[in-house]
């Protein structure tokens, strides 16, 4: 997941940078293996993260506090892959960015917004499976503490992703 997020985060900064012509257009053997490995990467992201989702949702025995978390993970994959992810695609295999400066901007917003959401959700998964062992006997967390957690992660979130909403800017090279 690191090199995914690294890639997308260099990708959007990038893009949003230069909406005018890039000094350097790939090849098109270059631009097939962006083509493959981002289709399999959105693909894969896209398929597997609504399957984490559907299951869980589907099954009401698997609606435990730990798979509320593992949702709220999976969807924010999953609107990565989705809302940031497949804008970079387009601009890594034509070298444009055709989506104008508010998609560019939003992108940059979903970026930062889903990455932490994904770290805090993990540090919280954490927090959850730490207080199971080494404390196995006490009770574990409520649905309502577990809500009140995916709130607080999604807050944090959006606290922290507010600044590239605000000050995100794009300008075209001369």
């Amino acid at each position: 997941m690191d090199w995914k997020i690294g890639l997308i985060n260099i990708v959007t900064l990038s893009n949003c940078m230069g909406m005018g012509k890039r000094p350097y257009v790939p090849p098109w053997w270059g631009q097939l293996a962006w083509f493959v490995v981002f289709a399999v990467m959105l693909l894969l992201a896209v398929l597997g993260n609504t399957l984490v989702i559907w299951i869980v949702l589907a099954h009401r025995r698997m609606r435990t506090v730990t798979n509320c978390f593992l949702v709220n993970l999976a969807v924010a994959d999953l609107l990565m892959a989705t809302l940031n992810g497949a804008p970079n695609f387009v601009f890594l295999v034509t070298a444009h960015w055709p989506f104008g400066a508010v998609t560019c901007t939003a992108s940059n917003f979903t970026a930062n917004l889903t990455v932490s959401a994904g770290v805090f959700t993990l540090v919280a998964i954490t927090v959850d499976r730490y207080v199971a062992i080494v404390k196995p006997l006490q009770h574990r967390l409520s649905r309502r503490v577990a809500r009140a957690a995916l709130f607080t992660v999604w807050f944090a979130s959006a606290l922290l992703a507010i600044p590239s909403l605000l000050y995100s800017d794009t300008y075209k090279k001369k």
